[in-house]
């Protein structure tokens, strides 16, 4: 009678364990990853992971659609060499005007808190870039118009050093006209700088031409 109530026993035993090594198996499966940020979004090609919908992000996508890893590059799969100092792609150069020569194109972010994407096109390797734009990120609000913002300040985070006393900068300030656009005391006809109310506060940058300036003395926000 022992014998077998200890047969019986492990039978159970055995039983319960390839349950649960079934419950296991079925419970775990992988994906296959995500593929690299290409300028910007990588996106998961699926896979699971303990039964739950869960597809990978690629790595290296920043601020604006750039890629982190690889500065400059508009694939964000290996370094733009045009980024190293001295480059077309170096912050001190980033368009035509510059007149560097370039090796590729160059994808930057850029405009207002450096949401936007400028993609500086290389045609011709060895010679300067052929045309540079700086397009606003995907549902911004485009094509408003204002003045000299009121109260003034300046687009930069600190103003310059030859700033009359008093200045401000106005990035970050808080605002109560949604959508507002206006243009800072740093804004150049060559290279205009404003803001625009979002959130409850300006945000503030290079314009590329997202916003018209109407040069009216006092635009409010």
């Amino acid at each position: 009678m022992t014998n077998q109530l200890r047969t019986l026993g492990i039978a159970a035993l055995l039983a319960q364990s390839l349950v649960f090594f079934a419950c296991s198996s079925a419970g775990t499966a992988t994906g296959t990853g995500g593929t690299p940020g290409t300028a910007g979004a990588g996106t998961g090609s699926g896979g699971t992971t303990g039964g739950a919908q869960g597809g990978m992000t690629g790595s290296g996508a920043g601020g604006g659609g750039m890629c982190i890893e690889h500065p400059g590059s508009c694939t964000c799969l290996a370094d733009n060499l045009d980024s190293m100092p001295g480059g077309a792609c170096a912050a001190d150069c980033q368009s035509v005007s510059c007149g560097k020569p370039c090796r590729e194109a160059c994808c930057v972010p850029c405009g207002i808190d450096s949401l936007g994407t400028k993609t500086c096109t290389c045609t011709m390797p060895g010679q300067a870039y052929t045309n540079c734009t700086c397009s606003p990120p995907p549902s911004f609000p485009t094509g408003l118009s204002g003045g000299l913002c009121s109260p003034q300040g300046y687009a930069a985070t600190t103003p310059p050093a030859n700033a009359p006393v008093g200045s401000i900068s106005l990035k970050g300030v808080p605002c109560t006209i949604p959508n507002a656009v206006c243009f800072t005391a740093d804004s150049m006809p060559n290279s205009e700088r404003g803001c625009i109310c979002m959130g409850g506060i300006m945000h503030c940058g290079s314009v590329n031409h997202w916003f018209t300036n109407t040069n009216a003395p006092a635009t409010p926000y």
